[in-house]
């Protein structure tokens, strides 16, 4: 009788698991994701041992690039939340996944990880070769304003069981961790550094292409992202929902030390598959 009930329950889990990952892929507009296979694995794992699937997205500071270049640059860190910002059109997307899990009876909760180290760990060595400097008292005074703002604004804003984690309350966890990084996705993500900075957003810096701070902040970037690629996979046993540009690079830089750690992509435009 118990292992007929034992099989039963196994059945059951399948059913539940494929129900989940059919939902997780039709929101995937990624064409052949890579992922299919451990995101299926992953769910499956999730609803044996929690009885949930666990979601994470990842937020950042809101930049007001057109403070840089004024007398207190130090405002280009908003201190508050705006509807423009990156996150917030993120969010009826998140609300229609978890709605269609629930009514399928699925549970679901959902990690939003805010990057709020980026400054400290790779933007400010750039700013200072361009002569910006920033009030480190006054920065962070605007840095923990927005963090509770926009703490507040997830709890209101996703519909389902959610938790904001800060990446500077976990990230000195995974401090002993090295990463090997291909030359290939190194160059990558240094060609699309330099592309962001030198472009017409931050063109009032005057920073050249050959400038040898881009070889650093891009480490630095590099090792930041690996790392909280780490954390999603082996603390929250997590399935990203990729929010952030360049889509599959930034992938790949978080799975650099996680090569099992499922991605799917909800917001890739149509105009950009063809340049995937």
């Amino acid at each position: 009788m118990k292992k007929m009930k034992k099989e039963n329950d196994q059945g059951e889990l399948e059913m539940v698991a494929k129900t989940a990952t059919d939902i997780l892929l039709a929101f995937d507009r990624l064409p052949d994701n890579p992922d299919k296979l451990i995101l299926s694995r992953r769910v499956k794992e999730q609803l044996k041992n929690d009885g949930v699937v666990t979601l994470s997205v990842f937020g950042c500071l809101d930049w007001i690039k057109s403070k840089l270049f004024t007398s207190t640059p130090e405002e280009f860190i908003a201190d508050s939340v705006r509807n423009s910002d990156l996150f917030m059109p993120r969010v009826p997307k998140i609300n229609e996944l978890t709605k269609k899990m629930q009514s399928n009876g699925i549970a679901t909760n959902v990690y939003v990880i805010l990057g709020d180290t980026d400054v400290r760990e790779y933007f400010e060595m750039i700013l200072n070769t361009a002569n910006v400097f920033l009030k480190k008292e006054k920065l962070s005074e605007r840095i923990q304003k927005y963090i509770f703002a926009f703490t507040d604004r997830v709890q209101k804003a996703i519909l389902t069981p959610s938790e904001t984690i800060l990446w500077s309350d976990t990230q000195n966890l995974f401090n002993e961790i090295e990463t090997f990084i291909p030359e290939e996705i190194s160059q990558e993500s240094l060609d699309s550094m330099i592309r962001a900075y030198t472009g017409d957003s931050y063109k009032g810096l005057y920073l050249k292409p050959e400038d040898d701070v881009f070889l650093k902040a891009n480490q630095k970037r590099i090792d930041m992202y690996s790392k909280q690629g780490v954390m999603v996979d082996q603390m929250l046993n997590g399935i990203v929902l990729q929010t952030e540009t360049p889509w599959v690079l930034s992938s790949k830089l978080l799975k650099l030390n996680s090569p099992n750690l499922p991605i799917i992509y909800p917001w890739i435009r149509k105009k950009e598959l063809g340049t995937i």
